[in-house]
């Protein structure tokens, strides 16, 4: 079965999750999370899809903390 199916795709309740592909980059990640956090909508997870989208097979995830800067 799709993968959207079992999630919410909006900011409504607080869950909010985007699709990408592998190809995505950590910077570009980051930036996803921040320009969301800025509009008042957190992004909670990226689902890595071979084809960025709902109906692609779920490869990975990544999380806001995946991209925490290490010091």
């Amino acid at each position: 079965e799709e993968l959207a199916t079992y999630l919410p795709l909006s900011c409504h309740g607080g869950n909010s999750y985007l699709f990408v592909t592998p190809s995505l980059g950590t910077g570009d990640a980051r930036d996803l999370f921040d320009k969301a956090y800025d509009r008042n909508c957190q992004i909670k997870l990226l689902l890595v899809t071979h084809n960025g989208k709902a109906d692609g097979n779920l490869l990975g995830v990544v999380s806001p903390y995946d991209l925490l800067e290490k010091e």
